[in-house]
């Protein structure tokens, strides 16, 4: 936090800029950055925290996984005359 606090007390424009995963407290820097000078390359990730990173993770690993076809009963009542079955 303390290269937040200078980036703020500085009175210069401070470029901040993203190459690769701002994660965590690195994403609060880049935020610290002057208006206009906050870069990021279009690869480049922001995750505000570690848990964020994990969930974007497991939500990719979901998306890729072929869904399995749902196992349906074949036994449906639509025989069109509805009612008791008479014995």
């Amino acid at each position: 936090m303390a290269i937040y606090d200078v980036v703020q007390l500085v009175r210069a424009d401070v470029s901040t800029i993203a190459l690769g995963i701002a994660a965590s407290t690195a994403s609060i820097i880049l935020g610290a950055g002057s208006k206009g000078k906050q870069l990021m390359q279009n690869i480049a990730e922001l995750v505000p925290s570690i848990r964020a990173a994990k969930k974007q993770e497991s939500q990719k690993a979901k998306k890729q996984e072929p869904q399995a076809p749902t196992a349906t009963s074949g036994t449906s009542s639509k025989s069109g005359k509805g009612g008791k079955k008479k014995r």
